[in-house]
Order: structure tokens, then C-alpha cells, then sequence
């Protein structure tokens, strides 16, 4: 992958299409928890791309969301791999947590997209690296930060 950003919207946009024309991609077992993202932060280039490939189902002024993904078998307490913030994503409820199928590179500026059940996260900026305050693995109480 190429270096910043623009590196990373090339291999996403490589991987989106791969995915369209039912190319090789590769799956990965996951857990994830999500929650509201806070508002900023997102590229126009990224997001407007995005947004005509993947129309997004929110509520007008929605920032979108930030999914913490995590090892298939994380323990309690385990920290997450990846921080993705998405503004595509539907799920079913505003926070949450579940398995899912993540699509492509689960690493920091991976391209990647997760697959959870009846919604799609897609990120809008590359995956960041969890820092000292992402949350980790919990199987109780509400996702997210405190």
C-alpha cells in the first residue's frame, strides 16, 4: 500500500472493488463494540466517494459511527486491534457489540470494510492504531468511551 492517506484510498477503493466483481478477498472472524463517533475528523474526498458507492442509511446530521475491532477470542479487558470510524454504518442499535466478518487488512491503514449482521461498517479515514483510552473488550454495560 502506498504511503498516507491517499495510499490508503487507493487500496480501499481496490478492495470496494474487488468486493463489487466478487474478487479474492480476504475474511476475518471478528468482534466488534460501536458506538456514536464524535463529530470531525472525516476527509470530503473520502466520504463523498463513499457516500455515492454506499448510500448511508442515518439520521440527517449523524457523525457516523466508530467500530473497535478485536481478536475473534478476545478476553475481557483485551484491547482492540484496529479504531475504525464509519459513516456508513446501519447498525441496529446506536451502541453495541457482536461478531462480525472484516473484510480485508485489520491493521492500522489497512483497507478494510466490516460485514456484522444486517449492517456494513466502511470506513471514512484510515484505521487507526488503538491509543491509551480505546476501549477495551467488554461483554457488559454500554460500548465506547467513558
Amino acid at each position: 500500500m502506498g504511503a498516507g492517506a491517499e495510499g490508503w484510498f487507493a487500496a480501499q477503493r481496490a478492495l470496494l472493488r474487488a468486493r463489487l466483481e466478487h474478487g479474492p478477498v480476504a475474511r476475518h472472524r471478528v468482534k466488534i463494540q460501536w458506538w456514536p463517533a464524535p463529530a470531525g475528523g472525516r476527509g470530503p474526498d473520502v466520504v463523498g466517494w463513499l457516500a455515492r458507492l454506499f448510500p448511508a442509511r442515518r439520521s440527517p446530521g449523524s457523525g457516523g459511527y466508530v467500530v473497535a475491532v478485536y481478536e475473534p477470542d478476545a478476553p475481557v479487558g483485551a484491547a482492540p486491534l484496529v479504531l475504525v470510524r464509519a459513516g456508513s454504518a446501519s447498525p441496529p442499535a446506536e451502541r453495541g457489540r457482536g461478531v462480525a466478518t472484516a473484510l480485508g487488512d485489520v491493521e492500522p491503514a489497512g483497507a478494510l470494510v466490516i460485514e456484522a449482521r444486517g449492517w456494513e461498517a466502511v470506513p471514512v479515514e484510515p484505521p487507526a492504531a488503538p491509543g491509551e483510552g480505546a476501549p477495551p473488550w467488554t461483554e457488559t454495560g454500554a460500548p465506547g468511551p467513558d
